[in-house]
């Protein structure tokens, strides 16, 4: 009883139908959707009309289009958000950008590779150094939360004291080594763990699209808050060790890199892993009245 022509922003055209059974009504044809759909509903046994619209033509489609074919997964299971066609298309506009910049990424590299493949031992280290940010920075994209540094021969536990010597340095730079190297790496490219404070501009040569800078941002405050919180664990395993019964670093703050755990708050923040900072209100501390 109706078509329509929908041109999506980028141009392209769907065709909407609409479909209705004709029904009788005081001895003239007429169309009722309401009434179709109302007994679409009770047919399926589905709790809402629309679903049970997507049921039966997923039923009808196996039975006569494919047999392989099955219902979509429920919106109850998925939690999707219904996006309006103005936001979807500025969630797609966003997402060919981001492929775009990681295609030029990928060719830049592609370039790098070709030029030092055959270069100087600098010029080897310097793209094993981006290879290097360029894992760390994907590790942490593809799963944030459990983005883990990584370690060296040894776990930071306890198990760490039948290892201490006279020093406990020896121990510190064995279960921090792969962290530091990530650290170091960052420091050759001009990247660091405070790039959240000057909008990531750092890195736009190596990282072109900013939610991998801010990845490898975050990484590094994770790397760099490993290797203060190692420092300060075997420093104060040691003292224990000795029997000393004041520890020498009641926290990690104080360790290089100093202000590592401030880092990766920041961090998190800004990548929506942790809610906003709350704002405080100035005029509790200072006895202003409102």
């Amino acid at each position: 009883f109706g078509a329509r022509l929908d041109l999506d922003e980028a141009g392209g055209a769907v065709v909407d139908l609409m479909i209705s059974p004709v029904r009788e009504s005081r001895g003239k044809p007429v169309i009722s959707t309401q009434k179709a759909l109302k007994e679409l509903k009770e047919a399926t046994g589905e709790r809402n009309e629309y679903s049970a619209l997507q049921t039966s033509w997923a039923d009808w489609s196996r039975a006569h289009l494919d047999h392989r074919i099955e219902r979509g997964t429920r919106k109850e299971i998925t939690r999707r958000q219904h996006l309006s066609p103005e936001t979807y298309g500025l969630v797609k506009d966003q997402a060919r950008s981001e492929a775009a910049q990681e295609r030029d990424s990928g060719r830049a590299m592609t370039r790098t590779l070709r030029m030092t493949s055959e270069g100087s031992p600098e010029a080897l280290q310097t793209l094993r150094d981006g290879l290097l940010l360029q894992r760390e920075a994907q590790s942490h994209k593809r799963n944030p939360r459990g983005y883990e540094p990584p370690r060296g021969k040894w776990d930071l536990d306890e198990s760490l004291a039948g290892r201490l010597g006279d020093s406990p340095w020896p121990i510190i730079e064995d279960v921090r080594e792969p962290a530091m190297e990530v650290l170091t790496a960052a420091m050759k490219f001009g990247v660091s763990m405070d790039d959240d404070q000057n909008g990531y501009d750092s890195g736009k040569m190596l990282f072109p699209a900013l939610a991998d800078r801010m990845h490898l941002t975050a990484a590094l405050a994770k790397c760099a808050e490993f290797c203060a919180r190692t420092e300060a664990f075997v420093k104060n395993l040691t003292a224990r060790v000795s029997g000393k019964e004041a520890l020498p670093y009641p926290d990690y703050d104080g360790c290089w890199p100093e202000h590592a755990r401030q880092a990766v708050e920041r961090n998190e923040r800004s990548l929506g892993l942790r809610p906003p900072e709350a704002s405080h209100d100035r005029s509790e501390d200072d006895g202003l009245g409102l």
